[in-house]
């Protein structure tokens, strides 16, 4: 059962992925074109010529509309001269509160008259203030190729849905199911229970008992929009039931044979001593050595016998519990060594999708935003060189802040400042980078340390204190961090303490959340030197890590 549960859940995660990449293809459009001049300024004209050549490279989307805050269509793609105002279901509103991409609900379009889910993003003036909004309504038809070409069970069902249990999209019979509200009512109670992805079997809108898996969009997650896939019962535990069925006549074969072999046995071995010495021999090939005759051993060659079979089993159960602790501490070390080795490559994952993040949201919105502005400057030449130029000056800004942010972004992956002078003067030089912006004092304090430490010991020191100085600005709200760095006897001493918020780290751990807060890459890199790693945390009292890394003998004479 488990293992049709983790199929149908990954069915669905494919699918929440695939759609994903629509929002977040709507979130990066949006977002380039909030930037854009012939959308930001009241020319009604230039607006929607604009807007139509974005969306003749864009088809999936119905429409792409500026409106005010009270639902007013300012200009559209279409030129539709629509008067109205767009459905009013709170969606202009909680774009302009949240000043963010935000997603609708499903709507049939005012302007298109074709069912619709619209995105949002504000457009903000030089006061930082929202003056309009613009709207993207996505074609539902075009979520229904996926999953028509997706490698699924047969019979399957796909489904998409709003917060209100609403379907945006549906396969097969889109036709029956758009616009009504979800039939699968454990699915919307699930939702509301957890809120994260999960299974239930449930009895289908035909009538046929299902596995359903549901699992929400990571870039939507205030919009509560779910996939939800459906798999008849029947298909999801075809397999699971054919390796029943196998074992069982495995299982069953194995105990006739083993009756019969005990049937034998005590037909041939007639004789009490002969009985218990065959008996005792077996318990001992098959492992119980603790096993004894129990016979009185008198001088006879039975005697004899039976003396030397229960000598053999105490020897054997002394060579036997050696075996059994030597293994046992082979295990652990192999044990030790497997989690060493999954913890490295998961800090290297994380490090990885951390840089992928980094260059998705800057870098990805940024290039986004200077192919736009090129197509507007081609527009522009056409008609006003003097707004080309204005627009050219807007590109080349976009451009240099680019240009800026890959240069942090190399800087964090490697600062030349450890590299040339050394551990203190990179912790300064990233303090100054990252901390002092944020309004966060730095007091460093360094005690007996002179000339270089190993490479390998600079280099962990320095992600470790990068990563408490990430975590710092995201989670605690300090405004004061204290370091001091030293030796212990032979052991380099770091203590890291802020004054800010700090948290339960029992939940933390116990919802195994410490990758969240980086505190697994902070132990793994510390565990490699051969080190001890030890935080101090509470609610409301702050956060202190101390860590103790031995230096090697040889290096120790030359620092």
């Amino acid at each position: 059962m488990i293992q049709a549960e983790e199929e149908a859940l990954r069915i669905a995660q494919a699918a929440a992925d695939h759609q994903n990449e629509v929002v977040e293809g709507a979130r990066q459009l949006l977002f380039a074109l909030a930037q854009m001049p012939a959308v930001r300024e009241p020319d009604i004209e230039a607006c929607s010529a604009f807007l139509s050549t974005v969306k003749a490279h864009n088809p999936r989307y119905t429409n792409i509309l500026k409106v005010s805050l009270d639902g007013s269509v300012l200009c559209d793609a279409i030129s539709s001269h629509y008067t109205g105002k767009v459905p009013d279901d709170g969606f202009i509103q909680r774009v302009a509160t949240t000043r963010a991409f935000s997603i609708g609900n499903y709507i049939i379009s005012p302007t298109t008259k074709r069912p619709s889910i619209g995105f949002g993003y504000p457009i903000l003036d030089e006061g930082r203030e929202v003056q309009a909004v613009l709207v993207a309504g996505l074609d539902l038809s075009s979520l229904e190729e996926w999953f028509a070409q997706a490698a699924t069970p047969p019979q399957a069902t796909f489904a998409l849905r709003d917060r209100n249990g609403i379907i945006l999209a549906y396969y097969p019979e889109s036709k029956k199911w758009i616009g009504q509200t979800d039939p699968v009512t454990q699915i919307s109670q699930a939702i509301t229970d957890s809120k994260r992805e999960g299974t239930v079997e449930a009895i289908g809108p035909d009538g046929v008992p299902e596995l359903y898996a549901y699992a929400p969009l990571p870039s939507a997650p205030d919009a509560d929009v779910y996939i939800r896939v459906g798999i008849p019962k029947e298909i999801a535990f075809e397999k699971v039931n054919q390796t029943l069925y196998r074992n069982l006549a495995t299982l069953g074969i194995v105990a006739a044979l083993a009756f019969t072999v005990a049937w034998i046995c005590s037909d041939l071995f007639f004789l009490r001593q002969i009985k218990a010495m065959v008996k005792t021999t077996k318990e001992i090939a098959a492992g119980n050595f603790n096993h004894r005759t129990r016979l009185h051993y008198g001088k006879g060659e039975l005697g004899g016998l039976a003396q030397t079979i229960d000598q053999m089993g105490e020897a054997l159960e002394k060579r036997e519990q050696e075996r059994r602790e030597a293994h046992e501490a082979m295990i652990h070390e192999e044990e030790a060594r497997a989690q060493l080795l999954h913890n490295l490559i998961t800090a290297h994952e994380d490090e990885r999708i951390r840089i992928a993040r980094e260059l998705h949201d800057e870098t990805s919105q940024s290039l986004t935003a200077l192919m736009v502005g090129f197509d507007t400057v081609g527009l522009a030449l056409e008609e006003d060189d003097t707004k080309a130029k204005e627009y050219l000056e807007k590109v080349k800004g976009i451009a240099e802040g680019m240009l800026d942010e890959i240069h942090r972004l190399i800087s964090d992956l490697r600062p030349s400042s450890l590299d040339d002078l050394g551990l203190v003067p990179a912790i300064l030089s990233y303090a100054e980078e990252r901390l002092k912006p944020c309004g966060i004092v730095l007091q460093l304090s360094e005690d007996g340390i002179e000339g270089r430490l190993p490479p390998a010991i600079e280099t962990a020191m320095f992600r470790i204190i990068q990563e408490a100085f990430t975590n710092i600005i995201r989670h605690s709200h300090a405004s004061k961090v204290d370091i001091r760095l030293g030796f212990s006897g032979r052991d380099l001493l770091l203590r890291l303490t802020d004054n800010g918020e700090g948290f339960d780290l029992a939940t933390v751990r116990e919802e195994k959340q410490c990758k969240g807060f980086g505190l697994q890459g902070m132990q793994e890199r510390v565990h490699m030197l051969g080190g001890e790693f030890e935080i101090v945390t509470a609610p409301g009292e702050g956060t202190g890590i101390t860590i103790r890394v031995p230096i090697p003998e040889s290096v120790e004479e030359h620092v």
